[in-house]
């Protein structure tokens, strides 16, 4: 089964609604909201999320349970991340990733976001396909385990998240040169 990964965004809902709800079959498949694949954290308005109940009633279709608080505690008014902390939220959002058992899963995030994970795990993919998206650009990427392929592990900058990377993971390319 196919599992779609939206985030926290209005934006990114209803894109992730529009794209993939266009035929009976797929109303079928499940939708659930990820905090850790979200845009940029902090200091700007744009940035601070809704709170949980509000999106349930915009989007009753959408599985919540992830998100553990109503309101959003991730941000802040004085800080906004830098792209080594998005990076290493990145590394967390594919530890979790690759827990999940679903073979198939689209991820609906923003371009910052996927900009930090491509270029944290998209060695060795052909080149552009770690550089920014365009909008409502769509990339085939798999995640592989790299303790099996013989990939080098990532580096990451956060010794607490690189302890929890257990297994040498990379995207490749599913995508024609």
């Amino acid at each position: 089964m196919m599992v779609k990964v939206v985030l926290w965004h209005v934006r990114t809902m209803e894109t992730a609604i529009g794209v993939f709800r266009k035929s009976d079959e797929l109303e079928k498949l499940p939708f659930l909201a990820v905090e850790l694949c979200r845009e940029r954290i902090g200091v700007n308005p744009c940035d601070k999320r809704r709170s949980i109940k509000e999106y349930m009633s915009l989007f009753p279709g959408i599985d919540f349970s992830q998100i553990e608080t109503d309101d959003d505690e991730l941000w802040t008014p004085d800080h906004r991340e830098i792209p080594e902390e998005i990076a290493a939220r990145g590394v967390k959002f594919m530890n979790w990733l690759r827990t999940r058992p679903e073979k198939e899963m689209a991820v609906v995030t923003h371009s910052v976001f996927l900009l930090y994970v491509l270029n944290r795990f998209a060695e060795g993919c052909k080149p552009g396909k770690s550089n920014f998206l365009k909008n409502c650009e769509l990339r085939s990427m798999a995640l592989v385990d790299g303790s099996v392929s013989g990939v080098d592990p990532p580096q990451c900058p956060d010794p607490e998240v690189a302890t929890t990377l257990e297994t040498s993971l990379k995207l490749v390319s599913l995508e024609s040169a």
